[in-house]
């Protein structure tokens, strides 16, 4: 069982529903990785959600999921694109419980909720 159902229907900020399959599991040392692209993107967009599980030597989990996607740079394509990535990471013992990180959770959903959080966020406030 994944993750998410497949296909996976998000919505972004313009309200535009965007759909993702489960692509493939990916082989990666010491690492669980899939990967859900968006079929209906433009391939130089390189749509895709990540999900990554891994597990360090020192025993501490992690749990990434990772939202990938590359845009024009400008409206003259000469100008070349770049990619906008952005991480969600939870990093836990492993003898944590998922009350915990939950409680852990949704005070970050909550802090980054607040109206001005991204206008100050890029701006570098701390």
């Amino acid at each position: 069982m994944g993750l998410f159902t497949d296909p996976l229907v998000l919505v972004d900020e313009d309200t535009n529903n965007r759909t993702f399959n489960f692509r493939a599991q990916l082989s990666e040392p010491n690492a669980i990785v899939g990967e859900y692209i968006e079929p209906a993107a433009a391939i130089a967009s390189t749509s895709k959600l990540v999900v990554k599980h891994t597990t360090s030597a020192g025993g501490l989990k992690r749990h990434l999921l990772q939202r990938v996607e590359t845009f024009d740079k400008t409206a003259d394509p000469t100008d070349g694109s770049a990619a906008i990535v952005v991480n969600l990471t939870i990093s836990h013992d492993p003898l944590a419980t998922n009350a915990q990180i939950q409680n852990q959770l949704t005070l970050m959903i909550d802090a980054l909720s607040e109206s001005s959080f991204l206008d100050n966020f890029m701006r570098e406030m701390l």
